[in-house]
This record gives structure tokens, C-alpha cells and sequence, in this order.
């Protein structure tokens, strides 16, 4: 029983079951979400990075282009848009937001190990990665159409880099 459960194909599983229940049962938007459906449309339809704006497709700087670009390949992929693509939206999401779950229990195994010779240890990786698929509050962004489930998978490959580079460095000096 201890090797199922340490094994982290069950762990991720168990992940998707949360995060699918959030999507099917708790689906919410916000209003930045139809603020990025609307561009990534315009975008798409018009080739302008734009919102209407008095029945006139207007350039903004609203929002940074990443969320947006997504949602555009999106609706490519599925041929859908706006609201209508916004469960394959949340799926995608959640296999973003279940690599999330990965790069943090690295970056705790990563911290947990003494030095960059020593192998990461495996059993806070095991239980790091419960702690992450199983935390709800994260595993709710995947329900939400936001920018949320790319920011936690990027700052956790940042951190997991930066703990990289400093066990590389001789001594680092952070003080």
C-alpha cells in the first residue's frame, strides 16, 4: 500500500479527480475573464490586440499578452469561442496546474537535500506532491478561466532554478 501511494501517477490522478470536480461542479469567471476572451476574440478575428470600445475595436495595453495568446490557441484547437470554449479552457488548465504541482514538490525536494551532490529526497517529493494535487485553493484556479494556474507553474520553475543556481555557486552570499 505505501508504494501505490508514493507513487506519483496515483498522486497526479487523484490531483485530476480534485480539479475536474472543480471544473464540472464549481465552473466560475471573473471579470478579467471576459476582459481576455474579448481580446484574445478581436485578436483572432481582427488581428488587433483589442477591445470594443464604443462599437469601435480599440488597441489596449490592458493586459500583457500571454493569457490572451493562450486563449487564442485555444480556440484554434477547438474551433470554439468565448464562453462556449471555456471547459477545453479550464481542461488545459488543469494539466498546467497539475505541472505546478510538480515543479513545487521538486522545489521541495530540491530544499530538502543538503547539497546539489546529494539526490533530492524522495519521500518530501512524495509528500510535497500530496500536499500541492490535494491543496484546495490552488486546485480551484483551474475552474476559473485566469491568468492564476500559469503564475503558480512559472514562480515555481523560477524558485526551482534559482535553488539550482545557488547549489551550484561555491558560497553564495546572501546576507
Amino acid at each position: 500500500m505505501k508504494r501505490v501511494f508514493s507513487n506519483p501517477l496515483v498522486v497526479l490522478i487523484a490531483g485530476l479527480c480534485l480539479r475536474l470536480f472543480f471544473v464540472l461542479k464549481f465552473p466560475a469567471n471573473s471579470g478579467d475573464t471576459v476582459l481576455y476572451e474579448q481580446i484574445a476574440a478581436n485578436w483572432l478575428n481582427h488581428h488587433v490586440y483589442g477591445m470594443d470600445v464604443g462599437g469601435a475595436i480599440t488597441p489596449v495595453d490592458l493586459r500583457m499578452p500571454g493569457y490572451p495568446a493562450i486563449l487564442v490557441l485555444m480556440y484554434v484547437l477547438t474551433g470554439r469561442r468565448g464562453a462556449d470554449a471555456r471547459l477545453w479552457v479550464m481542461v488545459a488548465q488543469i494539466g498546467v496546474d497539475l505541472l505546478s504541482c510538480l515543479a513545487s514538490a521538486r522545489l521541495a525536494a530540491l530544499l530538502a537535500c543538503p547539497s546539489l551532490a546529494s539526490a533530492p529526497n524522495k519521500r518530501v517529493y512524495s509528500v510535497a506532491l500530496w500536499l500541492a494535487v490535494l491543496c484546495p485553493f490552488t486546485a480551484n484556479y483551474a475552474a476559473v478561466p485566469l491568468t492564476e494556474v500559469f503564475a503558480v507553474l512559472w514562480t515555481g520553475l523560477a524558485c526551482n532554478f534559482l535553488v539550482f543556481a545557488l547549489r551550484r555557486v561555491e558560497r553564495p552570499d546572501l546576507c
